[in-house]
């Protein structure tokens, strides 16, 4: 395959999380449809910390696979390029809300909605109209680097 895109929805999106977090540079995107951000023990020593920014793991966090995430999330700059998406009635909305502001440059939806299949769909829509547009100018772009032609962002 030329690039790997990578979602999931709810824990499946921390897992793609933790497997970028492990495998750095082999993913070319990232989908995150509502995803856990861990448990509220995680997230709210993090927000206690004064969020992420000031937030320092210690040697014991980086033996935990939610702080671990965590601690990427810290060094994380905008490779792969991140979509992510969830509902404002999720129950995990907080920690979510606290996890998309640690996310530079990602494209960050939200929309009514609650934890749940329904909100699920419609916010999948929005991550697979992202990631296609975003593989079309890589495409773009690559096609016009073959050709020796540089290429500009209107």
């Amino acid at each position: 395959y030329r690039r790997i895109c990578l979602g999931g929805i709810s824990l499946g999106g921390f897992l793609s999380l933790s497997y970028v977090e492990h495998y750095s540079g082999e993913i070319d995107a990232l989908c995150l449809i509502a995803p856990y951000p861990g448990n509220r023990m995680t997230t709210g020593e993090i927000e206690a910390a004064g969020g992420l920014a000031t937030w320092q793991a210690s040697a014991g966090h980086l033996q935990d696979p939610e702080f671990r995430v965590w601690h990427w999330l810290k060094t994380y700059t905008a490779q792969p390029p991140i979509f992510m998406a969830y509902g404002l009635q999720d129950r995990f909305a907080k920690g979510m809300a606290l996890l998309a502001g640690s996310l530079p440059n990602a494209q960050v939806e939200t929309r009514t909605g609650h934890h749940d299949w329904p909100t699920w769909r419609l916010l999948w829509e929005d991550g697979l109209d992202f990631l296609t547009k975003l593989m079309h100018r890589q495409t773009d772009r690559s096609h016009d680097e073959s050709l020796g032609a540089k290429s500009y962002q209107a």
